[in-house]
Formats: C-alpha cells, structure tokens, sequence
C-alpha cells in the first residue's frame, strides 16, 4: 500500500480528538510523515509495519514511556532531544495507524545539511569546526542518554538526526528503536548501508545492540568531524570499489589502515585531530573495534574525550578565513591545507594572508582559549 499523497487526510486519536493531515513532508520504507494541521506536530503514517500487529503495541508502549521517568532526560521541555510517539492516530478511512510526535523543524535543521559543504554554507553560515565539535559532543551524548535507559537505536543515521546552529542535536525515528518492556521485546528491524556494524552486514535478521550502535555512532562522529567525509570512503588500494559496507566489512578505513584505501588529495585526515579522539576513531575501525564489537568506545567515552577536545584554549583560530578553528597542537591550518589542494570546506569572507597555512608555524595564530564546545544540557 502506498502513502496517501494527497492533503486533508483526516485522522483521529484514540481519545476521540479529530486531526487533519496536510502536506507530506517525507517517504520512508514503512510510510510517510505528514503536517499537522494548526499545531506545531507531525505525525507518521505508518502503512505497512514489519511486524504487523505488534506495531501498535509498540507504539502504545512507547507513548506510555513518553509520560514516564524513563525518557526525562530526552524530553526536556526546549528542545525536544527526541521526536517521541504522543498519542497513537488512525486514518478514518484506510484504518491506517500512526502516531504524532513533536515537529523537530522547530528547533532544528535536518543533520544531513551540515555535511555537506555548500548545504552547510547555506543552512549553517557562520559554520567552523568548533561547531563541529559541539556537535560531536552533543551526539555523544544524546546517544549515551538513550543506551542509559536501555534504548537501542539499532538505525542510527544521519538521516535521523537533527542539529541547531548551536550545535544541539535530536533525533526522529524513534518507533524503530529497540527495547524491552513488561517481558515484551521490540526488535529493531530496520539498518543502513554505510551505518551497520560489521557483524551484521550479511546477517539476514541481525540482533540490533548497544556495540552496534557504537559502531554507527563513530562512523557519524568522524563525519561530522571530517567535513562529511565517511570513515570508509575511497577505493581499495588493491582491487576496484565494491561499497562502502564491503570497505567496512574488510576494515578499509584510512585512519586505521591508511594503506588498504586511496582517496583524493584533499580528503581531510586523521592528522587534524586530537590525539584522543583518533585513538578512538581506531579502536572502532580497527580490527579490534571490527573484530570485537564490545571494545568499541561507548558513547560516554565519545562525550568525555570530546569534551576535552573542545575545552577552552584546545583551539586555535587562522587569522583568515576567520572561520578555521583547529586543534591547538597542530602545527598550521589544516583547512587552510585542503583549501589550497581545492576543497574549502568550512569558507570564510576574508581571504587567507600571505603565510598562513602549512609551514608558517604558530606565527599569526592565537590561542582560543575563549572558545569552548561544552553542550547545553
């Protein structure tokens, strides 16, 4: 069965309360979600659940955990950290059943726009790499918040998440998590190409885990840290490209085994970060972190080591663009670097001085020390 394309689907809650569904804003493999008429809500059509009656179930318990001590410390009052289920609705007519959540376009842009250059230059302006950093860090622990309460993600993508211009983060999609509740489990059945952990690429019906989400929640920290650029992209050194799962499922990662991949010269590396953090980005990519799902660094571990990382007077900023901020050891602009190779990644409106760049040193450069990334609770 299709979504319903057209406006004015008329819909009802269980407590009898009529809602009227106007534009579609998005199509998904289960369904569709849709305006809500006067009211700063979605709501999800969901036309043909995987696991047929047991989705309203689903639903209903997780409605039900909404309203409950459980879910405080994602559902604060602004913004909302997660789109949870509000109330279970049905189409008057097809019977089709859904829920309403809160409109994360509210406080937030989709996350997908900041990792991209040009999109990010046109929803973020102002972007640097200190937002990149509060981001990370609020992911972390957004992630380390909902694996608190013995929430799954199970399909931790860019496509769920969303990002303020202050580096706050949410997350949609939340019926697809996976959890346990009154001696019910709900699996989550749904995974991506690019964002599955190792273990599970060919696994027909792959268990959803905490340690799988530490793999999808590094390989979006070194996205959202990398300018966009996967942990696995490129080419394998020793025969053509397959897929980025098939790089993952053979550990071709460049910052964990440079020699396995080729990439384009001005593809951001290891080198730009903190020690720390890319000592975590190997233990996940590794063949420890591949091998081994359980030493994979946990979200918490992400939250702590970037936090550091961001701490003030850990960053530095070029005297032009104004708009690269780095990491104080480095040794010159990395972005200013790429920049030459042809790829401006975080722009600026000043052009760059003579000097700046590789091989000037700290000459000209300042410490930030005014410059924080800590996230707002």
């Amino acid at each position: 069965m299709t979504p319903p394309s057209t406006t004015g689907i008329r819909v009802s809650r269980e407590d009898g309360t009529r809602l009227l569904l106007t534009d579609r804003l998005g199509i998904g493999g289960e369904g569709a979600v849709y305006r809500v008429d006067g009211m700063k809500l979605v709501a999800k059509l969901v036309v043909q659940p995987r696991d047929g009656a047991r989705h309203l179930l689903r639903i209903r318990r997780l409605v039900n955990q909404g309203r409950s001590p459980r879910t405080s410390l994602l559902l604060g009052p602004s913004p909302r950290r997660a789109a949870w289920p509000l109330a279970v609705i049905r189409t008057e007519q097809d019977a089709i059943s859904g829920f309403v959540m809160a409109d994360m376009r509210t406080w937030y842009r989709p996350f997908e726009s900041f990792l991209a250059a040009e999109q990010r230059r046109l929803s973020y302006p102002g972007a640097t790499w200190a937002l990149a950093l509060r981001a990370a860090a609020s992911l972390a622990r957004l992630v380390a918040d909902i694996h608190r309460e013995d929430y799954v993600l199970g399909d931790l993508k860019a496509d769920n998440l969303w990002l303020d211009e202050t580096g706050r983060v949410g997350v949609s999609d939340v019926d697809s998590f996976q959890f346990t509740e009154g001696g019910d489990f709900f699996r989550c059945h749904v995974r991506t190409a690019g964002y599955t952990a190792p273990e599970t690429i060919d696994a027909p019906e792959p268990a959803a885990d905490e340690y799988g989400d530490r793999f999808a929640l590094a390989v979006l920290l070194y996205q959202t840290l990398m300018a966009g650029v996967h942990p696995f992209f490129g080419v394998p050194a020793d025969q053509p490209f397959t897929s980025i799962d098939d790089n993952v499922a053979h550990g071709r990662a460049l910052i964990a085994d440079p020699g396995s991949i080729r990439v384009p010269a001005a593809t951001p590396s290891g080198d730009l970060l903190p020690a720390p953090l890319a000592e975590l980005f190997r233990r996940s990519f590794g063949d420890e972190g591949l091998r081994e799902p359980r030493s994979r660094p946990s979200a918490a571990q992400w939250y702590q080591a970037l936090g550091t990382s961001g701490a003030p007077g850990a960053l530095r900023r070029c005297p032009a663009p104004q708009r690269h901020w780095y990491p104080a050891q480095a040794r010159y602009c990395p972005w200013c670097e790429l920049s030459e190779q042809g790829a401006d990644y975080f722009p600026g409106p000043a052009e760059r001085p003579a000097g700046a760049g590789r091989g000037s040193g700290t000459a000209g450069y300042r410490p930030a020390s005014d410059v924080s990334v800590e996230v707002a609770p």
